[in-house]
């Protein structure tokens, strides 16, 4: 029966009034009904809203927007569904850099096919290594610029969603645009070159969307 329901039914029928919630009803239905046919459920699938508002968010450097997306119940299957509108329109998120990192993080799970394994075992082989950027959680953003002698303004990253896809990825994002993120002061040329310095020496951002994992 619930392969058949519309949008309509979803919110008559059911009562399903959050235009989210109905989403996250009808893209399950659609992975189900593909799932008969093919292999199985996607690997979005696996990621529910309490990993995506917790675990995810947390990585991402946006932890002020868990409740949002614990309301809304935002999963896998509505993470891979999300524009920069329903950033603004369903879920409130008016900054447009916020917006900008949330759907990078989004574009770094669909390069990896939403799997959350492939994932930290990435992770886990550049904890200490400067190498793989992309993948880079908002923390171990926050440790490499430590390590680089900037440990005075390494907490200033937290809540403003600077990770390692958004510094990969989005190829405007510069030193400029980390050392305001960082508030390292516009007249301190010496740090902003050798930020600069660093920032090339990471190979951020990427000449191309991907990045090699750690050998």
């Amino acid at each position: 029966v619930l392969l058949g329901l519309t949008d309509e039914d979803l919110e008559l029928g059911l009562g399903i009034t959050n235009p989210i919630h109905r989403r996250k009803v009808r893209l399950a239905i659609e992975d189900y009904r593909r799932a008969e046919g093919e292999q199985g459920l996607s690997k979005a699938s696996e990621l529910d809203h309490h990993w995506v508002s917790t675990s995810w968010l947390s990585d991402v450097g946006l932890p002020q927007y868990s409740q949002t997306f614990q309301t809304h119940l935002v999963d896998g299957r509505v993470l891979n569904s999300l524009s920069r509108r329903d950033l603004e329109r369903f879920l409130n998120i008016s900054d447009q850099f916020h917006q900008t990192s949330l759907l990078l993080a989004i574009q770094l799970l669909q390069m990896l096919s939403f799997d959350k394994e492939a994932l930290q075992a990435r992770r886990t082989k550049c904890e200490n290594l400067n190498c793989d950027p992309v993948v880079w959680t908002c923390h171990r953003v926050m440790k490499w610029v430590r390590e680089i002698d900037l440990k005075e303004f390494a907490d200033n990253l937290q809540g403003k969603g600077v990770h390692g896809a958004l510094m990969a990825l989005d190829q405007s994002f510069d030193t400029d645009a980390l050392a305001k993120a960082l508030g390292i002061p516009s007249n301190k040329h010496m740090l902003h070159r050798h930020l600069y310095e660093e920032m090339r020496t990471l190979a951020v951002p990427l000449r191309y969307a991907h990045s090699s994992p750690c050998t």
